[in-house]
């Protein structure tokens, strides 16, 4: 295990690594191999690994003309059948490395913009000779975003209420990271504020020499980027909401970890999406429910018939409704809590083990309530006010390896 671990850990970011372990998990090219089909690669991170190499491949060297690297994808696009790679990727540098080593706003960023829409527009007119343009899905996109980098140096781990980064212990860093189950995550996880950058040493600090930069949350309006499709397969004039990165690999393959259905939408024609009930009625009935007269040992009689005394069950432990069509009798003076329908007009006691927990009179600490359910309680109707609808589930997640997914039921049992 250990020489697995060190493995993985040597494997550090550099678009030349051909390290094993770069990824941990299986590159797309890879996945197409598998599949029986033929990928190529110019230049993209970790397709140098000896261990997981495309059908063809180029060795890493930034100073190849970007032309150049156009020209042989569309030499692997005109291969015999037998030939041809089904998937290829090339990567160009622009604008990242003008934004690292001038800013996002600069005007370099500017003109290496300027650059790529012609390296974009000489991509289009080979296609176009080529007679390639309708026969194949093309898909401009990018990594990350970026930005500025704040000039100021902060102390040596000095503490700034949060303001300029935030430490995490592992098994507290938030789930949305999907983090904590890598075994390249260390004990503490620093995240910087956009513009903050972390260094092991002053020796590092010295020489970083970059105004821009990125890693930052994924959530961060500057880290966004750019998606652009067009094809046989690709919808006309649509534009799709905004997603994560991680959702482009279902797009080409089968389900993996993204969620699946979200690109639906780009495709021409879309697969149908699988629908899982959530709920699942049974057969299952709770007992007859019973209700008294306080201080009573007699039964309280219903106004009507018109009442179904089984509860509906789901097995999903999503929740659990009564069904009424008439109204209970009057208890005065009683203890339990009585619930009145506005919207039915229907008054109903609360007196069942169901709805115990939802409305039980438990000891809350005070800073719990000012501090988090108050926070949950703004940020809601903020989601409300934005959103219209929301859709909230409710329940124990099992998550013992913190790696950001659901435990198997085999686990959990």
């Amino acid at each position: 295990m250990r020489k697995e671990v060190s493995k993985f850990l040597v494997a550090f970011f550099k678009k030349s690594s051909n390290k094993p372990g770069w990824y941990l998990g299986e590159p797309i090219w890879k996945t197409a191999q598998k599949a029986g089909l033929k990928s190529a690669v110019f230049f993209w991170p970790g397709s140098e690994e000896l261990e997981k190499l495309p059908n063809y491949w180029m060795k890493y060297n930034s100073s190849t003309p970007f032309r150049h690297r156009i020209d042989t994808v569309i030499k692997w696009l005109k291969l015999p059948d037998d030939e041809r790679p089904s998937l290829i990727q090339a990567y160009f540098e622009e604008p990242d490395i003008s934004g690292h080593k001038h800013g996002p706003d600069s005007q370099a960023v500017h003109d290496a913009l300027i650059l790529m829409d012609g390296v974009i527009n000489y991509l289009i007119r080979r296609l176009l000779e080529e007679k390639l343009m309708g026969c194949i899905n093309l898909i401009l996109l990018s990594d990350h975003g970026t930005d500025d980098i704040i000039n100021d140096i902060i102390s040596t781990m000095e503490c700034q209420s949060g303001n300029s980064y935030i430490a995490y212990r592992k098994d507290l860093v938030p789930i949305r990271f999907h983090y904590a189950g890598s075994l390249r995550m260390g004990d503490v996880i620093i995240k910087g504020r956009p513009g903050v950058c972390i260094f092991q040493t002053d020796e590092k600090k010295e020489s970083y020499n970059r105004l821009g930069d990125h890693g930052y949350d994924n959530r961060i309006a500057s880290m966004r980027t750019i998606f652009i499709a067009i094809g046989p397969d690709i919808a006309q004039n649509r534009k799709i909401n905004s997603f994560q990165n991680i959702e482009l690999y279902n797009l080409f393959t089968s389900p993996n970890n993204g969620t699946n259905g979200t690109l639906f939408p780009v495709l021409r024609n879309p697969p149908a999406l699988p629908i899982t009930a959530l709920d699942q009625q049974t057969d299952q009935c709770t007992d007859k429910i019973k209700i008294r007269k306080c201080n009573s040992s007699c039964d309280c009689p219903l106004m009507n018939e018109n009442y179904f005394n089984c509860m509906t069950v789901f097995n999903s432990s999503i929740r659990a409704s009564y069904q009424f069509t008439g109204e209970l009798c009057s208890i005065q003076l009683c203890d339990a809590i009585i619930h009145f329908d506005k919207k039915l007009q229907k008054t109903v006691i609360i007196e069942d083990h169901y709805y115990t927990l939802d409305l039980a009179r438990v000891i809350v600490p005070k800073i719990f309530v000012d501090r988090i359910w108050r926070y949950v309680l703004n940020e809601t109707a903020k989601y409300l006010a934005k959103y219209d609808k929301l859709r909230f589930f409710s329940g124990v997640m099992y998550d013992q390896d913190g790696d950001g997914v659901r435990d198997s039921d085999d686990i959990i049992k």
